[in-house]
């Protein structure tokens, strides 16, 4: 029996209603994630499974390099270059500091005067759109 409660992960999957097909969408949390996992395997596919009230929903997604060099990669780059990196060679947490969040990190980023980045790779950080 379908319990509402324990089917909390499809209301979070945002699925796109088109005639009487539901498809995940592209700017979805799994669908990065899945690309992703593609890219590192090398699977040329995979198969999304989600259990929903009317039974199973399976959906083969084929890897896309494209959306990885256009989306996935440019982001992962910042995020490595601008967060990760500069924690790791000078960790905040020895000097009595924080660790920044991601999100003041861009916050400072977008602040930034045109040519003064102090110190940090890229800081112009890539959009994110669906």
């Amino acid at each position: 029996m379908y319990n509402k409660n324990k089917l909390c992960m499809l209301h979070s999957l945002k699925w796109r209603q088109q005639a009487r097909s539901s498809k995940l969408k592209k700017n979805h949390d799994h669908f990065y994630q899945m690309q992703g996992q593609m890219h590192i395997s090398g699977y040329k596919w995979c198969d999304y499974v989600v259990r929903t009230p009317s039974g199973l929903h399976i959906e083969s997604t084929e890897y896309n390099e494209a959306f990885w060099e256009r989306k996935i990669f440019p982001n992962l780059k910042w995020f490595y270059f601008n967060c990760l990196l500069p924690e790791t060679t000078s960790p905040r947490h020895l000097q009595g500091l924080p660790v920044k969040e991601p999100s003041t990190v861009m916050t400072e980023a977008s602040n930034r005067k045109p040519g003064d980045n102090n110190g940090i790779t890229n800081s112009k950080r890539p959009t994110i759109q669906g």
